[in-house]
Formats: structure tokens, C-alpha cells, sequence
């Protein structure tokens, strides 16, 4: 059985996002609006959500994601939905009250800011929306991909063996090389991919000493050890201590950014917990850490990948019929009838005594659907008039210009 291990930097980047990230000047950080506020919670609660869902499907594993990946991957695609399937979409996101509009300038508001907190941090968000050649895609709907989300648009030869390579490398540039293959073919139904690429990299406020940093045991289960390397630090920090769980919280750079680590009490097995793990016990959390005066912090240094495909969970959590031949996307198409047909989700962390490196990748495929096959005929073809019954051929021809000239 490998370890468990509930990692909260995930829901700290939760609010973050930018496409550049140079850093060089420092922007305060602007109040959100009641619009944005519930943006946030949305995104919050679908974090907590989506999070026991994966962890349940990988009880044996190390769990780590970015919810926020996620969310800002199907924020997007969501633009493209219509009538159940964008009421569905909505409800699973968490946006119940809120317009695609008003989520989309949320999303806006917040990226300059957010990327730009922290010259010892390093946060960058790239969007990117990749359409098959030959294909007419809604203006409106590519647009707002590009005005809201900053998203970088291409028309790209999906037949093309390079294809998949570069978006990958797009990927790979974009996550610092820590993700280097999110998509691992094309199928032909394939029509459109939205992919959201995510990296951080923050340094401790107070870094570790790597001289103090000593061999351990980790209980992995009651019977189940395993030696590994600790980080060892005293000083004050601001922590939550409560009947189910305690908490800690470690800041990087001038402390915006922080890694929380919850640990729950030893009668409370970890998936026990992830079970009951929400939203209002984390605001809770958060809300109530004080400092104290002296805490001897000891954590293992650790790294971590880890890969998931999000179809099944998704359409548990509420989106089944975006993935259906009844998924309506005409926002996104008209001339093609689409579904969700894959969303992968892949990540990388490591923690070590400098401080913290993750990178997360999420890639929504859109696909042709099943039952509604069309035939876009937009260069030459043969056509055949022949009788059934006997299977004569009565009249063969090419079409190599519809205008006749």
C-alpha cells in the first residue's frame, strides 16, 4: 500500500492564475467582487467534490490535483455548451447562480493581480484551444476563449502525425517540462482540444535547513512502515487544532502563497477523512489558524506524479450527458454535432527544503458524436448511383469543383 498524503496547495492555487508571469513589480492584491466571491466558493466546492472522487478510485495511490486545472479547463469548454448540458456543466462547476458571463470576467479580474503577488513566487496559467483544420467553429465561442481566458488559438492538421506532438510541447514549455505528454493520440472523431497548463514554484518564507534534515519512519497503515528523508524546523507558525484534525500552515515567499497540510488525529483513517473533507471545514480551517510560539515542524521530502483520466468521475459528479450523443455544444459548433470525449488530468509536485515545484496539465477532448455521424464535404470526392439488388453501378463520378469551372 503506498502512502496517503492530503496535500492543500492545491486549493490555495485554487484562486490563482495568469498567462505571464514576470514578477517584476508587485501588484496589492484587489478585494473580490460578490460576483468573483462566488466564483471562488464555486471553484471550492468543486475541488472538494472532485477530490474524494479521485481519491476513492485510487485508494492505494498518492493523490494530487489541481481542481482549479479542472475547473478553468471546463470553464471553458462550458462556453460552449447549451441548454441541459450547460445547465448540468454549470451545476457540477459549482455556478449555480452565476452567468457565463459573470464567471468568465471573474476569471479576467483575477489573473493580473493574482500572477503578480510575489516576486519569490512563480505562478504562470497558459489556456490553449486547438481546432481541427476544415472545421467551422463558433466565433463567439473562440473569442471568449481569447478575450476571458487569454487562451492561445491555432487550426492545426489533426491527421498530421505531429500533431499531438505539438501540443505537447506546448504542454511541455508551458509547465516547465515537469508535464511532457498530456495527449497520447488523436482519434479521428476528435474535433477540438482545451487544455489548461498550470506551474508553481514557490520558496519557503523560512526555509529548512538541509543539514538538519534526518532519516525517519513514515506509518504508511498499522503495518506498514517506510524509512524515508525529514525536514526538520522550530519557529512560529500559524496552525488550527480541532477534535477531527490539525493544521498547519506554511507560507512561501512574503506569505500570500501557502501550502496547508492537514493532518488528521490517529483514530481517523486518512480516507475517512477525505470522505467527510468539504468546504466549510476547510473555511473554517483557514479562518481560525493562529500563531503559535514555538512549533517543531518535521515533514518528509518528497515528489510525486500523478496522472488520472476524469471521464467516469465526472459524469458521477453531474456532467454525464456532456460526455452522451444528447450533449449539446452548438455554442461551440453548428456545422458538427460534439460531446466531451476525454478529459486527462495530469500532475507534479515536488517539496523539498527551498520550497515547492507543481505543475499540473488538464485536456478536454472534443469529439464528433456517435450517433449523429456528419460528413463534412468541403474538398473533392467520388459518388457512386448504383442498384442495391444487383449491385450495378449506373453512374461513378468525381467532384473536383462544385461551381463547375
Amino acid at each position: 500500500m503506498k502512502i496517503y498524503f492530503l496535500l492543500s496547495i492545491s486549493f490555495c492555487l485554487v484562486f490563482l492564475s495568469c498567462t505571464n508571469n514576470s514578477n517584476d513589480v508587485e501588484i496589492p492584491f484587489k478585494p473580490l467582487t460578490e460576483s468573483e466571491k462566488s466564483v471562488v466558493s464555486g471553484i471550492s466546492d468543486f475541488a472538494f467534490t472532485l477530490f474524494k472522487k479521485v481519491n476513492s478510485a485510487n485508494i492505494d495511490k498518492n493523490v494530487f490535483i489541481s481542481p482549479f486545472s479542472v475547473s478553468l479547463a471546463l470553464s471553458m469548454t462550458w462556453n460552449g455548451a447549451n441548454g441541459k448540458t450547460f445547465e448540468d456543466m454549470r451545476t457540477t462547476l459549482g455556478f449555480q447562480s452565476l452567468s457565463v458571463l459573470e464567471v468568465n470576467q471573474a476569471f479576467k479580474n483575477i489573473f493580473p493581480t493574482l500572477c503578480s503577488l510575489d516576486k519569490n513566487v512563480e505562478f504562470k496559467i497558459a489556456n490553449s484551444v486547438w481546432c481541427r483544420k476544415g472545421i467551422i467553429f463558433e466565433p463567439d465561442f473562440l473569442d471568449a476563449l481569447v478575450n476571458y481566458y487569454n487562451a492561445y488559438a491555432e487550426t492545426l492538421d489533426f491527421s498530421s502525425p505531429n500533431a499531438k506532438e505539438v501540443i505537447n510541447k506546448w504542454v511541455e514549455e508551458n509547465t516547465k517540462g515537469k508535464i511532457q505528454e498530456i495527449i497520447k493520440s488523436i482519434p479521428n472523431y476528435a474535433v477540438m482540444y482545451i487544455i489548461n497548463a498550470l506551474y508553481f514554484k514557490g520558496k519557503w518564507k523560512y526555509q529548512f535547513d538541509k543539514s538538519k534534515t534526518t532519516d525517519g519512519d513514515f506509518l504508511v497503515n498499522e503495518e506498514h512502515y517506510v524509512r524515508t528523508k525529514f525536514m526538520v524546523q522550530s519557529g512560529k507558525y500559524e496552525c488550527f487544532f480541532d477534535k477531527e484534525f490539525n493544521a498547519i500552515r506554511l507560507p512561501y515567499g512574503k506569505g500570500d502563497y501557502a501550502m496547508v497540510v492537514l493532518l488528521p488525529n490517529t483514530d481517523i483513517p486518512i480516507d475517512d477523512f477525505i470522505s467527510n473533507l468539504d468546504r466549510n471545514k476547510w473555511e473554517n480551517c483557514v479562518n481560525n489558524l493562529k500563531e503559535t510560539e514555538e512549533v517543531t515542524l518535521y515533514i518528509p521530502r518528497f515528489k510525486s506524479e500523478f496522472e488520472v483520466n476524469l471521464n467516469q468521475i465526472l459524469k458521477s459528479m453531474g456532467m454525464e450527458i456532456a460526455f452522451s450523443d444528447f450533449a449539446d455544444f452548438s455554442k461551440l459548433c453548428k456545422t458538427v454535432p460534439c460531446q466531451i470525449t476525454d478529459v486527462v488530468h495530469k500532475t507534479y509536485i515536488e517539496v523539498n527544503e527551498e520550497g515547492t515545484e507543481a505543475a499540473a496539465a488538464t485536456s478536454v477532448e472534443i469529439g464528433y458524436t456517435s450517433s449523429k455521424p456528419s460528413f463534412y464535404l468541403t474538398r473533392p470526392f467520388v459518388y457512386v448511383i448504383y442498384e442495391r439488388n444487383t449491385g450495378a453501378i449506373l453512374f461513378l463520378g468525381k467532384l473536383l469543383n462544385p461551381t463547375g469551372n
